[in-house]
C-alpha cells in the first residue's frame, strides 16, 4: 500500500516539533533560559499543590515514551501482520505536533515569568492530549499499538492534568513578586544582581527573637526577625544596615507570648482602630473613576 503524501508530511512535522520540544526543554535548564531553571520559577510561587521536586523526573519517562511513539510514526517497530493505521497516526501526529509547539511556548512564557500566558499554553497542551486520548480510545489497538501509541499519551496526559492545576495555582498566587519582576523587566538575572533571599525555620526565628529581646529589649515580630537575622548575617565589617518590620508584634501576640513568655500590649493606635467606625466609598470599577476619587481627596 502506497503511503499518502500528507501522511509523510505529518511524520516530518511530528519529528521536527518533538525535537524542538526536547531541545528547548533541555536548554531551559542547561543555559538556563532567562537565567533561571524551570523548578526555580515554580519555587518563586510557593503553594500547597506544587508537586515535590523528585516527581519531575517523570518527564524523563514521558519523553522516552514519546520518543518511541515518534519512531513508530516514522516506521520503526512495525508489526508486519497488522495493518498500519495511517488515518489514526496522522490525526494523532498532527495534534501531537501542536501540543509540542505549545510546550515550547510554555517554556519561554514560564521562564520569563509570564505566568498567565504559561497557563494559556498549558491549557492548549491539555486540550490536545484530551483530543488525542479520545481519538485513540475509539480504535481497536493491537498490543504493539497500545504500547507505542496509547501508553505514551496516557502517561503524558496523566501528568499534564496535575501540571495544569499546579500552573493554575501559580496564576492565582497573590505574591507581590509579580511587581518585582515588572520593575526588573522580567529578568531573574537582574533581580539576583540587586536582591538576595534568606529563609529560616521556626526554631531559628524564635531564637532570633529571644536573642534580640534579651540583648536590646527590642520586640521583633516573626517576619521582622527574618529580616533582622538576614541583615546580621549579611553585614560586612564597618557596614551599618537597616531592617524593616512588616507588622506590630501585637499581630502575633500568641506566638510571641509562647516564645518569650511575656505579654504583648496592644498600642493605643491599634486599640482605637479596633473600636473605630468603618467608613468606605463606592466607586465605579475603572481607572478614570479611581483617579478622580483620589484627586478629590488630595
Amino acid at each position: 500500500m502506497v503511503e499518502p503524501k500528507e501522511s509523510i508530511s505529518i511524520k516530518m512535522l511530528v519529528l521536527a516539533t518533538y525535537l524542538a520540544m526536547i531541545i528547548v526543554n533541555a536548554l531551559a535548564n542547561i543555559l538556563p533560559i532567562n537565567g533561571v531553571k524551570t523548578g526555580e520559577v515554580s519555587n518563586a510561587f510557593p503553594n500547597l499543590f506544587a508537586p515535590a521536586a523528585i516527581t519531575f523526573i517523570i518527564w524523563g519517562l514521558i519523553y522516552l515514551l514519546l520518543a518511541g511513539h515518534v519512531l513508530y510514526q516514522l516506521g520503526s517497530f512495525r508489526d508486519i501482520g497488522t495493518p498500519y493505521k495511517h488515518e489514526l497516526l496522522s490525526k494523532v501526529g498532527l495534534i501531537f505536533s501542536i501540543s509540542s509547539l505549545a510546550n515550547v511556548a510554555w517554556i519561554f512564557s514560564w521562564h520569563n515569568f509570564m505566568i498567565p500566558f504559561s497557563m494559556l499554553w498549558m491549557i492548549i497542551i491539555l486540550l490536545c492530549l484530551i483530543t488525542i486520548m479520545q481519538t485513540i480510545n475509539k480504535e481497536q489497538l493491537s498490543r504493539r499499538e497500545k504500547l507505542l501509541v496509547k501508553l505514551p499519551f496516557s502517561v503524558y496526559f496523566g501528568w499534564i492534568t496535575v501540571a495544569t492545576i499546579a500552573n493554575a495555582m501559580d496564576v492565582g498566587d497573590p505574591s507581590n513578586f509579580a511587581r518585582v519582576l515588572d520593575l526588573y523587566g522580567n529578568s531573574h538575572e537582574n533581580i539576583s544582581a540587586d536582591i538576595s533571599g534568606c529563609r529560616y525555620l521556626d526554631e531559628q526565628i524564635g531564637a532570633t527573637m529571644k536573642s534580640c529581646y534579651q540583648s536590646t529589649g527590642y520586640l521583633l515580630d516573626p517576619h521582622g526577625a527574618c529580616g533582622y537575622q538576614a541583615l546580621k548575617e549579611g553585614l560586612k565589617e564597618g557596614e551599618t544596615g537597616v531592617f524593616l518590620e512588616t507588622a506590630h508584634p501585637a499581630k502575633f501576640s500568641d506566638e510571641i507570648e509562647k516564645i518569650l513568655n511575656i505579654p504583648v500590649t496592644l498600642p493605643q493606635t491599634l486599640r482605637s482602630a479596633e473600636s473605630g467606625k468603618e467608613e468606605y466609598s463606592v466607586i465605579d470599577n475603572d481607572y478614570r473613576s479611581f483617579k478622580q476619587y483620589i484627586n478629590k481627596l488630595y
